[in-house]
């Protein structure tokens, strides 16, 4: 009988995945405490995209551990393309468009930078690379074209645009 045990090859691929994981993570850290610091300054936010929640379609809320309080991970909103930095290229253009909402995992911290907690319709989000497209406007499978086939406000080629970098400004209060 012969017994087969597990051995970890340093610089193999499960290290290098880890390590380009921590990376983004780290990566995604960083940029959070900056736009974080320029909130809590007053500072004015320049970003790589502007956009409007015209419509929130779905909220998905699971819990982080079994028997917890479920936290908001994705939500998907129908939004308008208001403003994009002049050097951005790319397929999008002002219009509007199906966005995918992705939030980080809290971990416990109150920052507001791409968390939940100031997500609703008529907010203004600033967004910024990295984002994803993807264009359904070709997709074969049917339940895609019947969902984006009902929102006829929504900018053709149809895009679906997951953004995970971006912040919900909270409402202009009135003077």
């Amino acid at each position: 009988m012969v017994l087969l045990t597990a051995s970890h090859r340093r610089g193999g691929l499960a290290e290098r995945v880890q390590q380009h994981i921590s990376c983004k993570q780290t990566d995604f850290v960083l940029w959070k405490r900056q736009v974080e610091q320029k909130v809590e300054s007053g500072m004015k936010i320049t970003s790589d995209m502007q956009l409007h929640i015209l419509r929130i379609l779905h909220i998905l809320k699971t819990p982080e551990k079994p028997h917890s309080v479920p936290l908001t991970r994705c939500a998907s909103a129908i939004c308008r393309l208001t403003d994009r930095h002049k050097f951005i290229a790319g397929e999008l253009a002002t219009g509007t468009y199906l966005v995918l909402f992705n939030f980080p995992p809290t971990h416990g911290s109150g920052s507001v930078i791409s968390s939940p907690q100031q997500f609703g319709e008529g907010r203004n989000v600033s967004v910024w690379m990295p984002w994803q497209t993807i264009d359904v406007s070709d997709a074969g499978d049917a339940e895609i074209q019947r969902v984006f086939s009902q929102y006829d406000d929504l900018t053709s080629p149809h895009i679906l645009l997951v953004v995970s970098r971006f912040y919900v400004s909270a409402p202009k209060q009135p003077d």
